[in-house]
């Protein structure tokens, strides 16, 4: 029995997918990790020490308000949100397809299974009528032996019983 890999469902479902929808992912991949949150808290960090504790002259977004951070901030999230649900959404339809071939193939070998367990009782069934079969045979033969009178010469016995005239 040949199982399918799940790269030949990855395959097929990569040649629906258009070009701009594996953009979603890889944002989707890079907007969730350690190293983003790290970027943007360091960035946050560095905008707020500068804009608070540098000379006035420096300073490019005033200290109580921070409104050009929370513009920029507000524009991040704007564009983010919409790419990282549809990765969410892309990576779902995967994750779902992977699911359905998974239970194909863990059918598939149950049913293989199930199929090699019947054979196996089939050839037990066999094998037990077979054997009962050669043990009453075995059992008549041994009852006509014992009920038959005694006699000196056994091959004259046999001969009577099994032997028929």
């Amino acid at each position: 029995m040949i199982f399918s890999p799940l790269k030949i469902i990855h395959t097929k479902q990569r040649k629906q997918i258009f070009p701009l929808d594996t953009f979603a992912p890889w944002i989707t991949k890079q907007v969730g990790t350690m190293s983003f949150f790290g970027i943007i808290l360091l960035g946050t960090i560095l905008w707020l020490i500068w804009n608070t504790i540098a000379p006035s002259a420096l300073r490019f977004d005033s200290c109580p308000a921070f409104a050009l951070w929370i513009f920029l901030s507000n524009m991040l999230q704007i564009c983010l949100l919409p790419l990282l649900m549809i990765g969410q959404n892309l990576d779902a339809k995967n994750a779902e397809t992977r699911g359905k071939q998974e239970i194909e193939r863990i059918l598939m070998h149950l049913n293989y299974h199930n199929q090699m367990l019947r054979d196996l009782m089939d050839q037990y069934e066999t094998q037990h009528k077979e054997l009962m079969h050669h043990t009453n045979w075995l059992h008549d033969r041994e009852s006509l032996v014992i009920a038959s009178p005694p006699c000196n010469n056994y091959s004259s016995l046999l001969r009577e019983r099994l032997v028929p005239d």
